[in-house]
């Protein structure tokens, strides 16, 4: 895509690396992965320079029980563009971590439940929460998607794990928010 040799790509993302604005994390997915992620305050006060419309936001993980969850309550809290969320295989119910995390929040998952990926269409900017989301989502071209990679907090099973997810997704949605338009 952006035509450039891969070595030289690296080297680039090298130098990004060494001063703070990128990180590599390995895919909970696949562990040969590694994503390129942004460090978020390393980019503080920085806004897209354009809008970008869309006619609602779709956020996906696996199970649609925690993450994904937490992203869609923030979201509609906070931006006009209405938010959903859904899981490429839907638990059956959500994480006790995660209604206790919203709860500290104040944030109301009492009707929340797992769900899975709806019919998506073109004006609809759908974001991968979780590694295996993004691995199912990638290479659909009649998508618009953007992946988070956001460890998953079930994992760790702690209230800091939970909090910590809330605390990123709240920071990424903070960031995006004021660019999005509804279509």
């Amino acid at each position: 895509m952006l035509e450039m040799r891969s070595n030289l790509m690296a080297h680039h993302l090298g130098v990004l690396e060494d001063l703070g604005v990128i990180v590599r994390v390995v895919s909970e997915s696949d562990r040969r992965k590694r994503y390129v992620q942004l460090v978020p305050s390393a980019l503080s006060g920085l806004q897209l320079d354009r809008a970008v419309p869309a006619q609602r936001i779709v956020f996906v993980c696996t199970e649609n029980s925690a993450r994904s969850q937490l992203a869609e309550a923030i979201w509609n809290q906070r931006n006009t563009v209405p938010a959903t969320s859904a899981g490429i295989a839907p638990a059956s119910e959500l994480q006790p971590g995660v209604l206790e995390a919203a709860a500290r929040r104040g944030i109301d998952l009492s009707s929340a439940y797992p769900k899975p990926v709806p019919e998506l269409a073109h004006d609809d900017l759908v974001i991968s929460v979780c590694d295996r989301a993004h691995d199912v989502l990638a290479g659909r071209p009649e998508i618009n998607e953007l992946h988070w990679s956001v460890p998953d907090p079930a994992v760790m099973n702690t209230s800091t794990a939970f909090d910590d997810s809330a605390d990123v997704l709240t920071d990424r949605i903070a960031s995006l928010g004021p660019s999005i338009t509804l279509v």
